[in-house]
């Protein structure tokens, strides 16, 4: 626990700009198109994924509008993660 806090007191001083904000986020919305195009998913579950994707959409647009500060955290994910 002390290790983690002494890291998220190091990323809090990060400028803002250096790690990309709602990086996961932002890497899920590039290839979002290619649900359209898979043909294994059906119909109903693509639009299953638009409509949340919308809500995910407005809670990101305002998340920062809602919160006292904003910063990067261990555990953001990103793609990088994956591989």
């Amino acid at each position: 626990g002390a290790t983690l806090a002494a890291l998220h007191r190091l990323l809090a001083s990060m400028p803002r700009g250096a790690v990309p904000d709602w990086g996961g986020w932002v890497e899920a919305r590039a290839v979002l198109p290619r649900l359209h195009d898979c043909e294994g998913v059906d119909a109903r579950a693509k639009d299953r994924v638009a409509r949340a994707w919308d809500v995910g959409e407005r809670v990101v647009e305002g998340a920062a509008s809602r919160s006292a500060s904003m910063q990067v955290v261990h555990g953001d994910a990103h793609l990088g993660n994956a591989l």
